[in-house]
């Protein structure tokens, strides 16, 4: 198996390439990860040297989709729990009158625009990848964690994230970066 690097022992080099998954960039650009401020000092510090340095930082439209979606159903849930919207369970109904849904999406799409200030977006290759290699990894881990695993597989990139699935993953054939 490749390398779990601490992100405490990582120096970022402008040879270095970078997939970073999406609950590292959630800690670093969203509000619900302020319950871990030294965790998102830590991503927040590797971010600046890695510009610093020229890093090549990647997310693809799928880690943006994942950011996305995370942050909008803890929103809706947060909003449901909210006494006068005990009972209204349909985001496209209920949800999408609210002014907390605009303000919801307004914020989470100022932290994608800052997310792409900081990595290069990557396109996801979808036709490029060999599906029988992210499906032989499914048993270990989710979909997204195995085709994040195959796309810096075939790139050679290292992976920065917090996820067990990912770290752990018993085929995994690329180094990994962690705050774990």
């Amino acid at each position: 198996m490749a390398k779990v690097i601490k992100l405490k022992d990582y120096e970022p080099k402008g040879s270095h390439h970078i997939f970073l998954d999406t609950n590292v960039l959630i800690y670093a650009f969203a509000p619900i990860a302020n319950y871990k401020i030294e965790i998102q000092k830590q991503i927040t510090n590797f971010f600046t040297t890695a510009k610093t340095v020229k890093t090549s930082l990647y997310v693809t439209s799928l880690v943006l989709s994942e950011y996305y979606n995370v942050l909008f159903q803890h929103d809706f849930k947060h909003w449901q729990n909210q006494s006068e919207n005990i009972g209204k369970n349909d985001l496209k109904i209920d949800y999408r009158k609210s002014s907390e849904y605009i303000e919801s999406i307004e914020s989470i799409n100022g932290g994608i625009k800052n997310i792409l200030k900081i990595a290069s977006s990557f396109p996801d290759d979808f036709n490029a990848i060999d599906l029988n290699n992210v499906l032989k990894l499914l048993p270990h881990a989710d979909f997204n964690d195995c085709y994040f695993l195959e796309i810096a597989k075939q790139k050679g990139w290292t992976i920065l994230t917090r996820d067990k699935d990912i770290i752990n993953h018993p085929f995994r054939a690329i180094d990994v970066i962690t705050i774990l």
